[in-house]
C-alpha cells in the first residue's frame, strides 16, 4: 500500500505483535477523551504510527470477566485439576510444572494491559482521535461488501458453460464499478427517503419500485400537445 501510495489505517493483533505488545503499549503518556467514552494516546515508533485506543466500559467488563475466570480457576486447581488440561480457555493463565498446575501470576497481569483496548496503526495525517472514529466506522465498509453481495445480488458473474468467473483485468474492473455504481444508487435513494422522514428496509424499497409504473396521457387533441407523465403504484 505504501508503495502505491496509499492511506490506510488498520487494525493491530496487540497480542501477536511483539513490538506492539511489549513497546507501544507500556508507552508512557495521557490519554485524549473524544467521541463518547473513547480515549486516543498516540505513540509514534520506528517511523510508524500507533494510536492506542481505550474503551473504559469494555476494560471493565474485560477485568470483570477475567476476575470471575480466575475464581473458577482457583476451585478447580482445589477440587478437580485433571478438567484444566488441554483446556485452550483456561490454558493461557495456568502454568504446568512437574505434575503440578498452579495459576500463572506474570501471564494475568500480562493480559490485564489488553483491557479495552485496541491498537490501531495508520500513516495517514489524520488527528488521533479521527482515526479512532474513522476505523469505528468499518462497520460501514463491512455493510457495503455484504449489501453489494446479498442487497443488490451483485456476485461475481459466471459463463454457464465454463462455470468460470471474469477472465480479464477489464472484465474485473467493470464488474466493480457497476458494483460501486449499484451501492451509490443505493446510498443516494436512502439519503432522499431520509430527508422526507422515512428510512424503509431495503425489500420494502425494491416491492415499491418494482411496482411503480409509467403511463403517458394525451391531454388534448392538438397534435401539438405534449403528452404528461403520471406515475402510481399500483
Amino acid at each position: 500500500l505504501k508503495e502505491e501510495g496509499f492511506y490506510y489505517i488498520f487494525g493491530v493483533r496487540m497480542r501477536r505483535v511483539k513490538k506492539v505488545r511489549q513497546d507501544i503499549l507500556s508507552r508512557q503518556g495521557r490519554y485524549k477523551t473524544i467521541k463518547g467514552d473513547l480515549k486516543v494516546k498516540e505513540v509514534n515508533l520506528e517511523g510508524d504510527r500507533f494510536i492506542i485506543c481505550l474503551n473504559p466500559e469494555e476494560e471493565k467488563r474485560d477485568r470483570e470477566v477475567r476476575e470471575k475466570l480466575i475464581i473458577e480457576l482457583k476451585e478447580r486447581i482445589r477440587t478437580k485439576p485433571s478438567s484444566l488440561i488441554g483446556n485452550k480457555g483456561y490454558r493461557k493463565y495456568l502454568e504446568v510444572a512437574r505434575g503440578s498446575i498452579r495459576l500463572n501470576q506474570d501471564k494475568i497481569t500480562e493480559e490485564s494491559r489488553f483491557d479495552g483496548k485496541f491498537v490501531l496503526t495508520t500513516n495517514t495525517h489524520l488527528p488521533a482521535e479521527e482515526v479512532a472514529l474513522t476505523y469505528k466506522n468499518l462497520w460501514q465498509v463491512e455493510y457495503a461488501f455484504k449489501s453489494l453481495k446479498s442487497i443488490l445480488q451483485n456476485r461475481p458473474i459466471s459463463r454457464p458453460r465454463l462455470r468460470a468467473y471474469h477472465q480479464t483485468p477489464d472484465n474485473t474492473r467493470g464488474h466493480i464499478f457497476c458494483s460501486y455504481l449499484s451501492l451509490l444508487l443505493l446510498i443516494e435513494l436512502r439519503g432522499r427517503l431520509k430527508v422526507k422522514g422515512d428510512v424503509p428496509q431495503w425489500d420494502e424499497i425494491i416491492r415499491d419500485l418494482r411496482s411503480l409504473q409509467v403511463l403517458w396521457i394525451q391531454t388534448s387533441d392538438s397534435k401539438d400537445s405534449v403528452p404528461g407523465k403520471i406515475f402510481f403504484n399500483t
